[in-house]
């Protein structure tokens, strides 16, 4: 959960549109309190039971499957088209 947590909390921050997310993520750090990193959490458990399917919305959010398009997917408004990987656009 806390590295899909997280992911989610820096792709508000950096100015994606979190409409389909703010909720699931209000929810995932509420889960956080209750179960810290490091707790142990069952997959049997209820708290898995809460947890798993905030953790799927928070990954599908990540990889732009909800309201805001993936990195890789962003219009480049500058170059037209696409952001293509960070790594192949600035290619020395």
């Amino acid at each position: 959960m806390f590295p899909a947590l997280v992911a989610a909390k820096l792709n508000v921050m950096r100015g994606a549109d979190d409409s389909c997310i703010a909720d699931a993520i209000a929810m995932a750090e509420m889960w956080m309190c209750s179960n810290p990193v490091g707790s142990g959490v069952a997959g049997s458990s209820d708290a898995c039971k809460i947890g798993g399917p905030l953790y799927e919305r928070l990954d599908d959010y990540n990889n732009g499957r909800l309201c805001e398009p993936s990195r890789e997917q962003c219009p480049d408004e500058e170059n037209g088209g696409y952001v293509d990987d960070v790594k192949e656009k600035h290619k020395d």
